[in-house]
């Protein structure tokens, strides 16, 4: 299992060392690419082997993607990551639900152990971010708290996990 308090940890010091972040954190663009790609060296720092990461999962039935998994033989998780910018989101706050659905129907088809959302927010108020995070993810999902990810820049992150028990 993939403990997203420590990925997030991870993340945040692995981003600490991007000199990219300082832009990508002081922007209001949405880069999921990036997050996709800086998200791999802090899977590895918490002990997954590259060899077990794919960008290449594809939802049954369909032609969608998940933007990450981690397909190993005792634990798969599957990613779903989602940069939000204030004034820029209707689409994104409206599709979102049906895909944090789709990754806990995974786990509950036991076609993955774990569904993980991966969530970048800009130019939120507290209020706001506190009321999206609620909607998004029922009580049944693990939440990190919404924090910074670079010290002295508006970007914030969180994860979220949903796991068979």
């Amino acid at each position: 299992m993939i403990e997203v308090d420590t990925l997030a940890e991870a993340f945040a010091r692995h981003v600490g060392s991007c000199r990219s972040a300082s832009i990508v954190c002081a922007l209001p663009i949405a880069v999921e690419s990036w997050f996709r790609v800086e998200l791999v060296p802090a899977l590895i720092d918490v002990g997954v082997s590259l060899e077990h990461v794919s960008f290449n999962f594809t939802y049954a039935g369909t032609r969608d993607k998940a933007d990450i998994a981690v397909i190993g033989s005792a634990h798969s998780a599957v990613f779903e990551l989602k940069s939000f910018v204030c004034s820029a989101d209707a689409n994104k706050i409206e599709k979102f639900p049906k895909q944090i659905a789709r990754l806990e129907s995974l786990v509950q088809t036991k076609v993955a152990t774990q569904g993980i959302a991966f969530c970048t927010f800009f130019g939120y108020t507290n209020n706001r971010l506190e009321g999206l995070c609620k909607g998004f993810f029922p009580s049944s999902w693990h939440t990190t708290q919404v924090r910074l990810l670079r010290e002295a820049h508006p970007l914030r992150f969180m994860l979220a996990s949903f796991h068979s028990n």
